[in-house]
């Protein structure tokens, strides 16, 4: 049969030099897709995150407004005794 087919029968020459960037394409599309699943597992157990810098800026509103004795407000003076 293979003889009766030569022409189906040829010699391929590989390009080796392909074969490096075949893995670093299969293991970027893996990753994309683990972090895609952990991404929206996260999502659904935790909710979005809030920025540190938010939170850091309420934290420091809050502390210099009790250090200063305004209560936050503007030109205020706090309690008066």
């Amino acid at each position: 049969m293979i003889l009766a087919n030569v022409n189906y029968v040829k010699k391929i020459v590989f390009p080796l030099e392909i074969l490096p960037w075949v893995a670093l394409e299969s293991a970027l599309f893996h990753a994309l897709i683990s972090i895609g699943v952990w991404l929206i597992a996260y999502l659904i157990l935790f909710g979005v995150p809030t920025s540190p810098y938010c939170v850091q800026t309420e934290i420091s509103g809050e502390s210099a407004a009790i250090e200063d004795g305004t209560n936050g407000k503007p030109g205020g003076r706090g309690k008066t005794e």
